[in-house]
């Protein structure tokens, strides 16, 4: 099971999502933010497809398995590597392919 979405509090008080605050940010740099749910092996694909070229990627999803080793059983394990390794590398290989075309193009 996921987490809820994350939520931040201002300092006078006002409760935000993590994605509206990501959206204001995207808004002001001319970008945008693509919620996914990267347990979702199938999700992180799309998610490649969906961005198109990008210029950067920031990859820093991740989710504890489990506070104590001993209560790791498939059920905590499975998500983590989903997330934590599995969709990583599904968003760097794809999106690596686009950047390593238009950096070979635009070095001389």
């Amino acid at each position: 099971m996921l987490p809820a979405p994350l939520r931040l509090r201002t300092p006078d008080g006002v409760e935000l999502s993590f994605v509206s605050v990501l959206a204001r940010l995207a808004a002001e740099l001319d970008a945008a933010v693509i919620p996914c749910d990267l347990a979702d092996p199938a999700a992180a694909a799309a998610l490649v497809a969906r961005a198109g070229e990008i210029e950067l990627l920031i990859a820093n999803a991740g989710i504890d398995a489990a506070e104590d080793l001993l209560d790791l059983g498939h059920e905590e394990i499975a998500p983590a590597v989903a997330v934590n390794l599995t969709a990583q590398a599904v968003l760097a290989a794809g999106f690596a392919r686009g950047m390593s075309r238009r950096a070979t193009a635009t070095s001389c």
